[in-house]
C-alpha cells in the first residue's frame, strides 16, 4: 500500500474494494464459480489498509472525490448483503434437507420424520 499521498490511497482501496464486491456480486449471482475465501480475504485486506491510514493520522482526499466513489461502494455493499443473505437461506435449507434425509436413513420408524414435522422427507 502506499501512503505516499494518503488521498490516493485511500481512494485506490475504495476502488479495489469496490472491483472485488462487483466481482464477488457477479459470482454470488451465478453467472460465475469462484472460492468464496478469495473474497473474504479481499474485504479483509482493504479493512486492514483501512485501519493502517487510519492508525497514521495521514490526510484523507477531498470530499468530493471520495463521495462519489462511497456512493457507489454503499451500493455495491447492499447487493452483496442481499445476495449473501440469500445464499445463506439457501444453505440453511439443504443442510436442513440434509439432516432430514440421515434422520430417515438412521431411522426405525418409529418416530417418523413425516409425524414431526408434518411433511414427508425430501430424499
Amino acid at each position: 500500500m502506499e501512503l505516499g499521498n494518503s488521498g490516493e490511497a485511500v481512494l485506490g482501496i475504495i476502488e479495489r474494494l469496490q472491483q472485488l464486491l462487483i466481482e464477488e456480486n457477479d459470482v454470488l449471482a451465478g453467472h460465475t464459480v469462484r472460492p468464496h475465501a478469495a473474497f473474504a480475504e479481499g474485504k479483509n485486506h482493504a479493512l486492514r489498509e483501512f485501519m493502517t491510514i487510519g492508525r497514521r493520522g495521514v490526510s484523507s482526499p477531498s470530499r468530493s472525490a471520495v463521495t462519489k466513489q462511497l456512493v457507489a461502494l454503499r451500493k455495491s455493499l447492499a447487493a452483496n448483503e442481499q445476495l449473501l443473505d440469500l445464499h445463506i437461506k439457501a444453505l440453511r435449507e439443504v443442510a436442513a434437507v440434509i439432516v432430514d434425509c440421515i434422520q430417515v436413513s438412521e431411522s426405525d420408524g418409529t418416530y417418523g420424520l413425516q409425524r414431526r414435522t408434518g411433511r414427508p422427507p425430501q430424499c
